[in-house]
């Protein structure tokens, strides 16, 4: 988006507003999940129909159930913007929710076999031009899971 300083830039998805005051930025709104926003640069400003807050850099800025933000700071925000550089970064996150990006990724249904390894916290890094069968490999390879591909299908074991 290129400056404009007459036309303001506002974001609006799921009940949380974010005007964008020169910046970069990260919103991430899925069904099921609280919107999100984290800044990298620059400042925001965000608001609900409850609360309004400005983050600085490396904050992130989420909508609870009550319609309230709040606010987090962010340590490294390199898991959140690596999309940008057609990379998967993930450090300590569940591998449920690495999963749910992955099957998001490839337009792939995610079914879960055993609920015994979802909650165990993993470090990967990929390429997200590779296929998914390279992706399974190299999560089979660095979790006590077992990731099938089964059509359109990843299933954890």
């Amino acid at each position: 988006v290129v400056r404009n300083e007459s036309r303001t830039f506002i974001v609006d998805c799921d009940g949380l507003q974010t005007r964008v005051l020169g910046t970069e930025f990260n919103i991430r709104s899925y069904a099921g999940h609280e919107p999100c926003v984290t800044l990298v640069n620059g400042s925001l400003e965000v608001s609900t129909e409850n609360s309004h807050v400005m983050l600085q850099p490396n904050q992130s800025a989420t909508i609870n159930a009550a319609g309230l933000l709040t606010v987090d700071n962010e340590e490294d925000t390199e898991s959140i913007t690596c999309w940008r550089d057609n990379r998967f970064y993930f450090d300590g996150q569940t591998l449920r929710d690495i999963m749910t990006e992955v099957g998001r990724w490839y337009n792939m249904d995610v079914m879960i076999g055993s609920n015994s390894h979802l909650d165990d916290r993993l470090h990967f890094r990929g390429e997200r031009q590779w296929t998914i069968s390279q992706v399974v490999e190299q999560m089979n390879m660095i979790s006590n899971a077992e990731i099938v591909i089964d059509g359109n299908t990843l299933t954890v074991f």
